[in-house]
């Protein structure tokens, strides 16, 4: 699938948000890169350079929780259990999430971070 002519608004049908969520956990699998990049210039300001993570992760907006309970998939129980668990929430800013110390909010890349690096925790861990 040609993931560059999937219109980021457009509504998915479950079979292809299935597709793209299993696609994602299996480059999650194999690779060790974040979604965003997060470094600082030279002044401190903080720069964000998407990886190739994030090719599959940006249609993260259009997929529904509704999803997870029409499949039984592992992939999607793991995706789902990451959400979860990072607290994702989808917002007209973006998806977002309650950072550590539930004080406010991460802005989208450090959310698809944390979703990243908890995709990659449930990976490793043995499944019962």
């Amino acid at each position: 699938m040609n993931l560059s002519s999937v219109e980021s608004r457009t509504t998915l049908p479950p079979v292809i948000v299935t597709f793209l969520i299993q696609e994602l956990v299996l480059a999650i699998a194999r690779s060790d890169q974040p979604a965003f990049h997060v470094t600082q210039d030279g002044v401190g300001v903080e720069q964000l350079a998407p990886s190739s993570i994030y090719e599959l992760i940006k249609y993260i907006p259009q997929f529904q929780p509704s999803y997870a309970d029409d499949h039984d998939d592992p992939y999607l129980a793991l995706f789902w259990t990451a959400c979860q668990e990072v607290g994702l929430e989808f917002s007209p800013y973006g998806v977002i999430a309650l950072n550590s110390e539930e004080t406010g909010y991460l802005g989208t890349p450090k959310t698809m971070n944390a979703l990243v690096d908890r995709i990659r925790q449930l990976l490793r861990e043995p499944r019962t």
